[in-house]
C-alpha cells in the first residue's frame, strides 16, 4: 500500500484517534487505501470511529497500526510526503522520506476483539440533528461534570445522558454538582441514552463550521449509537442501566424565590482566592452586595471580600470552593444568576443571567455538621 498525502490532513485525522481511551483494549487503527481515498477506522472494543481523507493512492491495501506510533512517524515529515506500507508475514514496514520503520504485526485475535463493535452491517434509524458549534461547546462543559476516570458504584455517572423531549438535552453529574443543557431548535424522535465521557471526548478535536450538522442515529436493536459529523462517524456502546433521576431537584430549584445577580469574573476571582485559604467557602447575601469568605477556625487564616450584586433577599450559602470554581469557569457569560434557599440541604441553582438553556446545580455544605 502506497500513497501521497498532506501531512496536515494525516495529523488532524490521527489526533482524533489519539483521544480514544485504551479500554477495554489498546486503541487500534485500520487504514485502507483505494480509489484515491484513505479510510481510517479505529476503536478500543467498545467504541469505534471512522473517517476518510483524499490522497493520491499509488497502490491499494489495508494495514493495522497503533495511532500513537504513527503520529510519531508522521510528525517530522515534510508537508507532503510519499508513505509506503509493506505488509510482511510478521511485521509492517513503513518507508517514507528515506526513513524506514519496522512495526510488529497485530495478531488476528486482537483485531477481532477491537473491531467487535465496528457495525459495518448494522441498520440505523435517525434520531435528531443539532448544530456542531453549540453541540461542541455544551459537550465540552458536560464532560467536566462526569465521574470521568473514577471507579464508582453508579457506573452511569461515568457518562453523559442524552435525551430528546422536544429538544435534545444533555446532563452530566458526579453527584456533587450537575450540569444540564437544552439545545433549542432540534427536531427528532424521543430517545434516551448514556454515552461514556471518555469516548465522547474524541469528538472535541474536530473543527467544523458552527452550522455543520451533528446527527444522532440508533441501531435497530438499540445496542449502538452512531453520531455523524460531516465525514466522521462515531459508534458508541451505551452504558447500560438507568441514569439517576435528578429531575425533582431541578424542578424544585425553579421555584426558589431568593436570588442574586452578579458579574461572573469578580465572583470567580474571589472564590479562587478564598480556596487558597480554605475549601469551605460561604457567600453572605444582602440586597446590594455579597461577602465571599472562608469558614476556617477563628485562630486560622481566613479570607473575606465584598462584591457588588443585585439581590431580592438576604441569606447565606456554604459550598465547596473547588466545585464552585469549576462551575463558574463553565458559565461563559458576563453575568450569572444564583438561586438559593434557607434549607441547607437544598442545592444551589446557577444559570447565565436571563437564560435557562444551561443550568448548574451545586450541593451545599452544611457547616453545622
Amino acid at each position: 500500500m502506497k500513497f501521497l498525502a498532506q501531512k496536515e490532513d494525516l495529523l488532524k485525522t490521527l489526533k482524533v484517534f489519539n483521544k480514544i481511551k485504551s479500554f477495554p483494549y489498546n486503541v487500534l487503527l485500520e487504514i485502507s487505501a483505494e480509489n484515491n481515498i484513505l479510510k481510517f477506522t479505529g476503536g478500543n472494543g467498545n467504541f469505534c470511529h471512522s473517517t476518510f481523507i483524499d490522497a493520491e493512492v499509488k497502490s491499494k491495501g489495508k494495514i493495522y497500526v497503533n495511532p500513537k506510533i504513527l503520529i510519531n512517524i508522521i510528525n517530522p515529515l515534510p508537508r507532503k510526503a510519499d508513505i509506503e506500507f509493506k505488509d510482511k508475514k510478521d511485521s509492517i514496514n513503513i518507508n517514507c522520506c528515506n526513513s524506514k520503520y519496522n512495526l510488529l504485526k497485530i495478531s488476528e485475535s486482537v483485531i477481532e476483539n477491537v473491531f467487535t463493535h465496528a457495525p459495518s452491517e448494522a441498520k440505523f434509524k435517525k434520531l435528531t440533528a443539532v448544530n456542531f458549534g453549540v453541540f461542541k461547546e455544551r459537550l465540552s462543559k458536560a464532560l467536566n461534570f462526569t465521574k470521568k476516570g473514577e471507579k464508582y458504584d453508579v457506573s452511569q455517572l461515568l457518562g453523559v445522558l442524552f435525551y430528546f423531549n422536544g429538544n435534545l438535552n444533555m446532563t452530566a453529574t458526579n453527584s456533587y454538582y450537575l450540569y444540564t443543557t437544552e439545545l433549542k431548535n432540534s427536531k427528532g424522535k424521543e430517545f434516551s441514552t448514556i454515552l461514556d465521557s471518555d469516548d465522547l471526548s474524541a469528538i472535541l478535536p474536530l473543527d467544523y463550521s458552527n452550522f455543520t450538522d451533528v446527527v444522532f442515529f440508533m441501531s435497530e436493536n438499540s445496542k449502538i449509537v452512531k453520531i455523524v459529523i460531516d465525514k466522521n462517524e462515531f459508534y458508541f456502546t451505551p452504558i447500560s442501566g438507568k441514569y439517576p433521576d435528578f429531575q425533582d431537584f431541578l424542578d424544585e430549584t425553579i421555584n426558589y424565590k431568593s436570588k442574586f445577580d452578579v458579574e461572573t469574573e469578580p465572583l470567580l476571582k474571589s472564590i479562587e482566592l478564598a480556596n487558597q485559604v480554605e475549601s469551605c467557602t460561604s457567600i453572605k447575601i444582602t440586597p446590594k452586595k455579597i461577602k465571599v469568605s472562608t469558614n476556617g477556625d477563628k485562630d486560622a487564616d481566613n479570607f473575606e471580600n465584598i462584591i457588588s450584586c443585585t439581590s431580592n433577599s438576604s441569606g447565606n450559602v456554604n459550598f465547596n470552593a473547588n466545585f464552585m470554581t469549576k462551575i463558574l469557569k463553565s458559565v461563559s457569560v458576563k453575568e450569572l444568576s444564583m438561586f438559593f434557599t434557607k434549607d441547607v440541604n437544598k442545592p444551589i441553582r446557577i444559570i447565565p443571567k436571563d437564560s435557562n438553556d444551561e443550568v448548574f446545580l451545586l450541593a451545599p455544605m452544611n457547616t453545622d455538621n
